[in-house]
């Protein structure tokens, strides 16, 4: 019996294999009332660890309060300065509370949050990129001192909204009902967003990490996630799990406890600020980790269930000098599963690293002109529900389609399916099967 396998059966052959090796992300988003268009971007953020182009979307920071406030001083809150040969960023975003510089003092302001949701929403009508927030309540018993922590025995369980009534938990939800209501504004404008609720938990300068104990953050985020979706009705919103990632303790590594489970996260990610001081590259310009909690780390974000990308994303961190884009390359080598990386502003900011112009132009990497529509169409939009519920299953059992299609493409070459009358397996019939193994040889899932 001899099998004739054609070439682009082998190419699809070696696709196979190559997935096997990559993690299967949840179909759809924690929220099972997540409008379309929030869809549409998650359905895109998860599918980059296996595309062959536009793996990578270019991110950029385009300031807060004190780029609207003070531009003059701080620089413009204007997407265009991050242009590099006519191409903006792909992921664009601010961050609702932050320190006025000029005052002095944290602010968390609704007047702030409308003027930054303005530009915001003209940004995305413009060009599409997709949203990235970051809005944290400040710390509720000393406001002024920002996300930082304020005395010892403060205790994020009082903070529950099973917890009795005290002045701290009134004031963090007063402050979390600022969000809502600025978040609410970009729903009513069609904005999904990319949205870190505790940026880069895992410090000990945050009042949610410090002191704190994992089952009470896991708690205070579940409860802040369900005000803000079944309470608040936000319905557009990607919640991103945020490490800091590099150059930790022990404690600040062991990330597991503090995971809040798939049904309360979209998406995880790293803070990656990269010291010119380590040796990440050899030689050759390969990367690799140097340190043992820095891969371990790592190992937990990429194994997760949800897609992966970095937050915050900065090269030669302290120096006050642009670095490379080379290195983010590299580090896509090793790491396929990147999706993202959002790069900081100032000497961090995409236009000002070196190779910049090559950077944009690789295939793997990601401007907003290289992204999909991720709005639906109105006919699409006005079965809401039962499209997405339908788009998750389409989502779920895409493989086992792909294998449907190959086979009965390859069929139609060979009428009866079954090459040369002896009994041999048709090209269609292998790919199949190829196809079916893939969807075996994923790697289980991370328990919630």
């Amino acid at each position: 019996m001899k099998i004739i396998i054609k070439p682009a059966a082998l190419v699809l052959c070696a696709f196979v294999i190559f997935t096997c090796k990559l993690h299967a992300y949840l179909p759809t988003l924690s929220d099972p009332n997540a409008l379309p268009v929030a869809q549409n971007v998650y359905g895109h953020l998860a599918t980059r660890s296996t595309a062959t182009t536009n793996k990578l979307i270019e991110g950029q920071h385009l300031g807060g309060l004190n780029e609207l406030l003070y531009p003059t001083l701080y620089g413009a809150f204007d997407l265009t300065e991050h242009a590099i040969n006519g191409k903006v960023p792909g992921l664009v975003g601010t961050r609702y509370d932050s320190n006025d510089k000029q005052k002095n003092t944290y602010v968390l302001d609704p007047a702030v949050c409308a003027a930054l949701n303005t530009q915001l929403i003209s940004i995305w009508k413009t060009a599409q990129p997709i949203i990235h927030l970051t809005a944290v309540a400040p710390n509720p018993w000393n406001p002024p001192s920002g996300r930082d922590p304020y005395q010892s025995t403060n205790n994020i369980r009082d903070l529950l909204l099973s917890a009795p009534d005290s002045a701290p938990k009134r004031a963090f939800w007063s402050s979390i009902d600022i969000i809502a209501t600025a978040l609410q504004q970009l729903q009513a404008a069609g904005v999904p967003v990319l949205f870190r609720p505790f940026a880069e938990f895992n410090q000990s300068n945050k009042y949610y990490f410090a002191n704190q104990t994992p089952d009470a953050f896991v708690q205070l985020w579940k409860d802040t996630y369900d005000y803000y979706v079944g309470i608040k009705g936000l319905h557009n919103l990607l919640f991103c799990w945020e490490v800091w990632a590099l150059n930790r303790t022990n404690n600040e590594a062991n990330l597991a406890p503090w995971y809040p489970g798939d049904n309360y996260v979209d998406v995880v990610a790293g803070a990656y600020y990269f010291l010119p001081s380590v040796p990440y590259l050899d030689a050759n310009g390969v990367f690799a980790f140097t340190k043992l909690n820095d891969s371990t780390i790592y190992s937990y974000l990429i194994s997760a269930n949800r897609p992966f990308g970095s937050a915050q994303w900065g090269l030669n961190q302290g120096t006050g000098v642009p670095g490379d884009h080379n290195f983010t390359q590299s580090f896509m080598n090793f790491c396929p599963q990147l999706a993202f990386a959002y790069y900081w502003t100032n000497e961090q900011a995409v236009e000002v690293q070196a190779h910049a112009v090559e950077f944009v132009s690789e295939p793997r990497v990601a401007t907003a002109d290289d992204l999909p529509n991720f709005t639906p169409s109105s006919s699409s939009s006005s079965s809401s529900s039962s499209s997405s519920s339908s788009s998750s299953s389409s989502s779920s059992s895409s493989s086992s389609s792909s294998s449907s299609s190959s086979s009965s493409s390859s069929g139609s070459s060979s009428s009866s399916g079954v090459s040369g009358g002896g009994g041999a397996p048709s090209e269609g019939y292998l790919v199949a099967l190829l196809l079916l193994t893939a969807l075996r040889c994923r790697p289980a899932r991370r328990p919630q």
